[in-house]
């Protein structure tokens, strides 16, 4: 764990603990749309959808 948190740290020049509030944020983000009922994310370039992530 700590050597991913290194590397996303470098990778991104930030520091692990904004690395670790990032994780939190999307994964409050992630929470709260599966409360809600919706089980999709679509990360979307313009109108070229990128990514279709379903949440379960």
């Amino acid at each position: 764990m700590t050597q991913v948190l290194e590397t996303l740290a470098e990778a991104h020049d930030t520091s692990k603990v904004e690395i670790l509030r990032r994780a939190i944020a999307v994964y409050n983000f992630l929470e709260n749309e599966t409360t809600t009922g919706n089980r999709k994310v679509v990360i979307a370039e313009g109108d070229r959808i990128i990514k279709e992530i379903v949440l379960t």
